[in-house]
């Protein structure tokens, strides 16, 4: 009598294989909801870094302004905006934000970064800021860092708030992680 293989015939192997690929891609994706933002950040080593996740029900939205932006934040009008580079193009929806004047976030003024990661991501008290042909729903994280410098010297009051937009069932959540990082 043959001893039982210890190897898994090659239909178990496919099997297993094909069990993998599917635990990666669901592992891939976002355990948030596909209309939450978050946006927190970090003092690290003498620096201040920013970062954002997530992505934006774009249903209901009213209609698409294209514009160029530039990376700041500025705390006390709670502007929050991080692009590649001064003058990026962006897709901007005005009156998207519901009372985000009251949302300030310190009582900094303008501040540009050091550098700036990923893709294009903002809000004021009016406007939310995407990438050019964001498609809703989908995706968005990036990151700023403001080398040598602190919360404090930066006007950055780190305290958790959260927001939602006048349109669509979308939430902001600032100076709060994800459920996951990444």
């Amino acid at each position: 009598m043959k001893p039982p293989s210890i190897l898994p015939s090659t239909k178990t192997s496919a099997c297993l294989a094909a069990v993998f690929s599917v635990l990666l891609v669901i592992g891939a994706v976002s355990p948030s909801q596909a209309d939450d933002m978050y946006v927190w950040a970090e003092e690290i080593g003498g620096d201040v870094i920013f970062y954002f996740d997530g992505s934006v029900d774009l249903t209901d939205f009213p209609a698409i302004t294209p514009g160029n932006a530039l990376s700041m934040i500025s705390p006390a009008t709670g502007l929050y905006l991080s692009t590649e580079v001064a003058g990026s193009p962006v897709d901007a929806y005005f009156s998207t934000m519901a009372g985000i004047a009251a949302q300030a976030f310190g009582t900094g003024g303008n501040t540009q970064p050091t550098s700036y990661t990923g893709d294009h991501f903002g809000f004021s008290e009016t406007i939310m800021f995407h990438p050019v042909g964001y498609a809703g729903g989908t995706r968005i994280s990036g990151s700023m860092t403001f080398s040598g410098t602190t919360f404090t010297a930066l006007g950055v009051d780190p305290t958790p708030k959260s927001f939602d937009t006048a349109v669509g069932a979308n939430t902001v959540f600032l100076f709060t992680p994800p459920p996951y990082r990444p």
